[in-house]
């Protein structure tokens, strides 16, 4: 028998372009199959200040497939507004460094 994958990582270089549709219809057929699953997100971002916040394609995913908190992992970096500002102040920094 071959061995199956523990992991599936879908991914893009640009934002809105299907990943979460591609999420839904994979996670649909493996519900539909009787195989259970988790979903991660591995960055996550948010605007809003709150003790602890959640990515809206984290709540959308959870939402769509009544996933239980159990099969929800952790995001692994969440991006608030001065996270992101401070890494690309870093970033910009180290370019003009460099030149």
């Amino acid at each position: 028998m071959p061995k199956s994958a523990n992991y599936l990582l879908i991914g893009s270089t640009e934002a809105y372009s299907g990943k979460s549709t591609v999420i839904l219809g994979v996670a649909h057929e493996l519900q539909a199959n009787g195989i259970n699953f988790s979903y991660a997100q591995p960055l996550g971002n948010y605007t809003s200040r709150v003790s602890n916040p959640t990515d809206a394609d984290v709540s959308f995913i959870s939402q769509a497939m009544k996933l239980s908190d159990h099969d929800i992992r952790q995001t692994l970096l969440m991006l608030d507004e001065s996270n992101i500002e401070k890494r690309l102040l870093e970033k910009r920094d180290l370019i003009i460094k460099n030149i």
